[in-house]
């Protein structure tokens, strides 16, 4: 409690304010229960989870519930309380207040892979996909999912710098009309990795087109859309209820034969998720944008499907 004084200070000053956490470390030096953390109120409470031994149980959701604290997990510390942290963080919408580090070197040595070796951990134990949150996970190879979580507000600075241009490569980047694919590794930035647009408009979409989504994301901006891609891991603990489920009304699949989407799933529709999936249907040429790119034949495809119960 003697430090809470000090470390407001340092915040008042502009610090960034960190604090040991849990049981004693060195000798002669005393625990830093949940409490003590709460009454000095850093930015980041290290090693949250023990190294090895962690804060109380009951310590957690008042962490969470009680401040903006962010809890950093370390690779030298306690598993199940990384675990615990870590659900508890998605329970209560604070997942981005959870830092993964190694606290490392220390007496465990350096960890050259202790933030991979965690990510594992909670990918296999707490049944999050590491695939979303890191470009470290995938090496050098670009991936658009993980730019958006890594790089929140610089993504949307990068897309918001010139709106028609994003949204023109992107589309076109998704669709059957995007060209020679360019090379990811090494690339830094969404629009970096995308092929160049042509200068004309593909015959999907015209300038009205166009014109109305400028119009709506110079409103909006980015960060709805991206957000949607950064709460992906929100969705499974939030729909718990629905794991292991399988879609009960008759359905079909329509995809195009050049949508990206098929590539980063191996052409993999998920069959075993449907109760009664009537059909799957590639329709050659297309890409992400099947409904607009090939209007005729996917409104063929739903109004055949659709007889058999109008």
């Amino acid at each position: 409690y003697d430090y809470a004084p000090d470390v407001r200070a340092a915040r008042d000053a502009g610090l960034i304010t960190t604090v040991h956490t849990g049981g004693a470390s060195i000798p002669d030096s005393s625990a830093i229960s949940g409490d003590h953390v709460l009454k000095m109120n850093p930015h980041v409470s290290f090693h949250v989870n023990g190294g090895p031994v962690a804060i109380a149980d009951e310590d957690f959701p008042r962490l969470i519930a009680e401040s903006d604290i962010a809890m950093q997990v370390c690779t030298a510390g306690n598993l199940r309380t990384a675990l615990m942290c870590a659900k508890l963080c998605i329970q209560e919408d604070a997942f981005d207040r959870y830092i993964i580090a190694t606290d490392t070197p220390t007496g465990s040595g350096i960890m050259p892979l202790g933030m991979i070796y965690t990510m594992s951990h909670l990918a296999s134990l707490a049944d999050l996909d590491p695939a979303w949150c890191t470009q470290q996970f995938w090496g050098d190879h670009f991936f658009y999912w993980a730019y958006f979580c890594e790089n929140v507000g610089e993504a949307e600075a990068h897309l918001e710098e010139d709106v028609r241009k994003s949204l023109f490569t992107i589309h076109v980047a998704a669709s059957g009309d995007a060209g020679d694919p360019v090379d990811q590794q090494g690339k830094k930035r969404m629009l970096d990795a995308a092929p160049k647009p042509p200068d004309a408009l593909p015959h999907w979409m015209t300038e009205e087109d166009l014109d109305y989504y400028v119009s709506a994301y110079n409103e909006s901006g980015f960060r709805g859309g991206l957000n949607w891609y950064r709460n992906i891991p929100r969705f499974l603990s939030d729909t718990i209820e629905l794991k292991g489920k399988k879609i009960a009304q008759p359905a079909i699949f329509i995809t195009g034969s050049k949508d990206p989407v098929r590539k980063m799933t191996g052409g993999r529709v998920g069959e075993e998720h449907f109760d009664d999936l009537r059909s799957v249907n590639v329709i050659e040429g297309p890409g992400h944008w099947v409904q607009l790119e090939a209007t005729a034949e996917t409104n063929r495809l739903i109004l055949e499907f659709l007889k058999d119960f109008v």
